[in-house]
This record gives structure tokens, C-alpha cells and sequence, in this order.
């Protein structure tokens, strides 16, 4: 079975984007984040804290979190190892999801395909438990080249913003290199 990297940061970035949903900031006007770095733009309600690093295989790992208006907000960046192509998406996706899953705290509500454009993408629907709160997320992932990117959007469950939630998703895309 292959080994794409992907498994434990995506594990990883489900616990500590929601670590901090309890103490969400009050929501400011929404504005247009745009990485070249990382080849997206996105509408955020406020600022995001940027987290650089990388992975294993020295690939980029770019992470930009905000939690605002009792809401969470994530988007991650991160390079593919040299063979890992757009064809491999169902295998890298599912090795997300099973990772995603080893943890028995969380609870998949629904999951489907999606795409952006040409480039596949998977979305994940969980409930999980942070503490003593329960929170429920909502996880997308897409493969675009050489690149795997992960949008999240949580919050207690019973206080989801809908509409900030399809204004997030609906707003990222890939810039043009």
C-alpha cells in the first residue's frame, strides 16, 4: 500500500483546528485572502493566523486558521510527492478518511465527490467531540497538479452558520500560474 504523507496531517489538522472553537473571536467584515505561495484565494471573516512548515518528505505545508463568530475556518496547502499524480485522488482520499476515522471520537455524518473545475475532491460531513463540546465540521478536500488542498469549516453543533459556511467554500479557487 502507498504512502502519500497526507494520512497524519490531515488527522492533525481536524484536532487542532477545532482546539480552538470555544474561544472564537467576534466575525469582522469578510476580505480575500490570495496565496501565490499556495495557488488559492479565499473570503475569510477576518484575518488568518498563517502556519508554514514541512512535511516528511520536505514538501510545503501551509495552513491559514481563523476562528471567528463562534466559528472555525481552515485551509491547507500542501505539496505532493514527486509521483503522486490527479489520478491517484481516490486512494489518497481514502487514506485520509481512514486516518480521519482511526480516532473513534468522531463520527462520519456524510460524505461525497465533489470537484473544482477539472480537479477531483472528496467532502466529508463529521461530528466529533472537543472537550466537552460537541462539534460538528465539514471537510473538503481537492488534488489540483501537484498540489492537496483541505478546506475546514466547524462549529458546536446546533450553531453552524450556514450561510458563512457556503460563502467560505463557494468563495476558494485556484489562481492561475
Amino acid at each position: 500500500m502507498r504512502s502519500f504523507g497526507l494520512q497524519i496531517v490531515a488527522a492533525a489538522l481536524i484536532g487542532s483546528t477545532f482546539a480552538s472553537v470555544g474561544a472564537a473571536t467576534a466575525a469582522s467584515q469578510w476580505r480575500l485572502i490570495q496565496s501565490s505561495e499556495a495557488g488559492f484565494a479565499v473570503s475569510l471573516p477576518g484575518e488568518a493566523a498563517v502556519v508554514k512548515k514541512k512535511t516528511e518528505s520536505g514538501q510545503p505545508l501551509v495552513n491559514y486558521l481563523l476562528s471567528a463568530g463562534g466559528s472555525t475556518y481552515r485551509v491547507s496547502f500542501q505539496g505532493l510527492r514527486p509521483g503522486v499524480t490527479e489520478r491517484m485522488a481516490e486512494e489518497i482520499f481514502g487514506k485520509v478518511r481512514t486516518s480521519l476515522f482511526a480516532d473513534k471520537n468522531k463520527k462520519l455524518l456524510s460524505e461525497r465527490r465533489i470537484s473544482l473545475g477539472k480537479a477531483p475532491g472528496r467532502e466529508l460531513h463529521l461530528r466529533m467531540k472537543v472537550k466537552s463540546t460537541d462539534v460538528v465540521m465539514k471537510l473538503r478536500m481537492y488534488i489540483v497538479g501537484k498540489r492537496f488542498y483541505q478546506l475546514i469549516y466547524g462549529a458546536e453543533n446546533g450553531k453552524e452558520n450556514g450561510a458563512d459556511e457556503a460563502r467560505f467554500f463557494k468563495s476558494f479557487r485556484i489562481l492561475k500560474r
